[in-house]
Order: structure tokens, then sequence, then C-alpha cells
């Protein structure tokens, strides 16, 4: 499981970083040795910033979900729409599915 702390701009080092307690990395719960430069990020470092100014991120496979839904008959069959021989949505039937889909971190900037 995952963590986003909203407001926390991304560390350059260990010494920046709000999960640094002097002796290690309280988000990894390991331990410094003597020799670790902590003036710089250490290779395997869990923290990843995200894009500035990002949009509503959501849960794809929630919407691969809704997709195959809307494709596929329960029994795996592909689904047949009288009006649609090739099945195809409509642009806002589009647009309606990526805006019901979860949304996992909401949208930051403009």
């Amino acid at each position: 499981m995952s963590i986003i702390v909203k407001g926390m701009e991304m560390p350059q080092c260990c010494l920046q970083c709000a999960f640094f307690s002097g002796q290690g990395c309280k988000a990894t719960r390991i331990l410094f040795p003597d020799w670790m430069n902590v003036a710089s990020r250490p290779q395997g470092c869990p923290i990843r910033p995200l894009p500035e100014k990002h949009g509503r991120l959501i849960d794809i496979e929630a919407l691969n979900t809704a997709f195959t839904g809307l494709r596929f008959n329960d029994d795996g069959t592909l689904r047949h729409w009288d009006d649609r021989k090739n099945w195809c949505l409509h642009g806002s039937e589009v647009e309606n599915l990526i805006a019901d889909a979860p949304t996992i971190v909401e949208a930051e900037g403009e």
C-alpha cells in the first residue's frame, strides 16, 4: 500500500526529507550505516514525485472493468447492440465512463 502526502515537496536528499530520523528512514524502516551519504537520495528511495499540475488520477483497472462489462456478456461472448454492428461507443459514453471512474488522487493546480 502507498500513501500520498499532499503539499510535501520532493526532497533532494535524506536530510531534507520528513521521513529522515537521523539514524535511518522512517518510511522504509531501513537504518543507515555510518558510511552512507544522506546528502543525496539513495538508490531505492520509495518517494516518487507526482507531475506538477496533474489532472485527476483514476483507477484505470476500474475503467477497464467498466469497458469490459459493456462489451462482453457474462459468459464471455461479445455483446451485440442492435444499433451498432461494429460495437462502438459514442464520445459522450466514453466521457461518462471516465467521469465515473474512481478517483485515486484529486487534480492539483490548474
